[in-house]
């Protein structure tokens, strides 16, 4: 369906864990690769609690090709993990389920509405864990379930 969107939630990290309040939504096409782009105004990580990601809002497959840390000022990339060993970056949770990796991208499948991923802060630099001026850039490409089946 050319007019489908999905919607990817960004939970910013917190002490206290993850909240709506401290999410941003991004609305995004479905069916076709796209960038989307998450600023990170309390960055990647407070003690211990990292960036997750809930990359779509339904039951399907979800492809992820990149995720890559990009200065806000100059949109230059600091950090990137991309396959393969971009499924290493990640913990799965919530709906989300590990498929495969190839030499090009990541596969999840949802197998409802709330797919998680949360980075895990041990691949991330140091001096990149707490800083403000970072947004992240992630590649992605999803299918809603009712779209794939009978194919």
């Amino acid at each position: 369906d050319p007019d489908a969107f999905a919607t990817l939630q960004a939970f910013h990290p917190a002490a206290a864990g993850y909240s709506e309040p401290l999410s941003s939504v991004h609305l995004y096409p479905t069916g076709r690769w796209t960038r989307i782009h998450v600023p990170l105004p309390k960055g990647l990580e407070r003690e211990g609690v990292a960036l997750r990601l809930d990359p779509c809002n339904f039951a399907g497959t979800v492809m992820i090709a990149a995720l890559t840390l990009k200065e806000c000022s100059s949109r230059q990339p600091v950090w990137s993990a991309r396959p393969p060993g971009l499924a290493g970056v990640w913990h799965m949770g919530g709906t989300a389920q590990f498929v495969s990796e190839s030499d090009h991208c990541m596969t999840l499948r949802s197998t409802g509405n709330d797919p998680q991923i949360c980075l895990r802060v041990e691949v991330v630099p140091d001096e990149l864990r707490g800083r403000a001026d970072l947004e992240a850039e992630i590649w992605l490409h999803t299918t809603a379930a009712s779209s794939t089946a009978g194919r």
